[in-house]
């Protein structure tokens, strides 16, 4: 990996060479406005603090925050691909995390448990992407046999496949067991139609938004699940359940200002992926802020 290789992917820097595309800084508005990722870190370190709640979980995704900043500050400065990971490596493990401490200062789950519906929903989270991405291009060998049978690059991708699915169903089924109680038959049926709703999702998405759907598959699943997670913990009279719902809503209007940034960028150059900034700033800070108030570790609400 070249890990210098220069990144051309906003609108304000330019999507390719030009005068000034290299500069440091290239993209004020992308870069200053992660500071609303400081921001929120600094302002939840303060709440937590008021409230005696600077526990383990909320310290990690304070910290996380803080990182997420950093490094998405030094991704609009350098635009190289080691700046690049600095921002999405951070941005992963902040929704993993979530994911994991919801299930255990939401819903009540121990840590062993947490960690494993974390390890399950990293699997779904990928399995989703991938249909997301391609559509029913992610299912290369049903198709190909009939032109390319006996190819060895048929056996690889449909192995691929194999492996994928088997995963993605015992996934689906530590989730839903854990999370509502449903059985194998049913956890098979749900990932099936799950499959196929997200494969005509990305088809007629891509076919009706081309220019604004790819700015949105990478954080479409990631969204999916905060409403989900938030969902699910609403009908069980939880008050983050409410609070979640209201971020979901929050980071949809974030992506969709994410992925107007190419499209719209001839029109209005200093682009629209700062909005992302500002408000995923108000995303991140708003998770926090429900671990605070909400989070007890024990599936109940906290008194504060």
């Amino acid at each position: 990996m070249e890990f210098s290789r220069r990144i051309y992917g906003y609108c304000e820097r330019g999507f390719g060479p030009g005068p000034g595309a290299d500069a440091f800084w290239a993209e004020p508005w992308n870069a200053i406005t992660n500071g609303a990722f400081i921001l929120a870190a600094i302002l939840g370190l303060a709440l937590a603090i008021g409230n005696r709640r600077l526990d383990g979980p909320v310290s990690w995704l304070i910290f996380l925050t803080f990182c997420v900043g950093v490094g998405s500050f030094l991704f609009h400065t350098y635009a190289v691909v080691w700046a690049a990971m600095s921002d999405t490596i951070p941005i992963l493990i902040f929704i993993l995390s979530y994911f994991a401490i919801s299930m255990r200062c939401y819903g009540g789950f121990g840590w062993g448990r947490s960690l494993a519906l974390m390890t399950s929903f990293l699997v779904l989270l990928i399995a989703t992407s991938t249909v997301l991405r391609y559509g029913l291009d992610s299912f290369p060998g049903a198709i190909d046999v009939l032109r390319y049978e006996g190819e060895e690059d048929y056996a690889r991708r449909a192995g691929g496949l194999v492996v994928l699915m088997v995963l993605t169903v015992l996934a689906a089924r530590f989730v839903l067991g854990s999370l509502v109680g449903m059985g194998f038959a049913g956890s098979v049926g749900v990932t099936l139609l799950w499959v196929v709703v997200i494969s005509l999702l990305s088809e007629a998405a891509t076919a009706t938004i081309p220019r604004i759907f790819p700015g949105m598959q990478s954080y479409l699943p990631a969204l999916m699940a905060l409403g989900g997670v938030g969902l699910w913990l609403a009908l069980r009279g939880h008050p983050a359940g409410r609070w979640l719902l209201v971020v979901a809503a929050v980071f949809a209007v974030s992506l969709t200002a994410r992925a107007l940034d190419r499209p719209l960028c001839a029109n209005f150059l200093m682009g629209t992926h700062w909005v992302w900034h500002v408000l995923n700033g108000v995303v991140l800070g708003s998770l926090i802020i429900a671990l605070i108030r909400h989070g007890t570790g024990k599936g109940q609400t906290s008194p504060a």
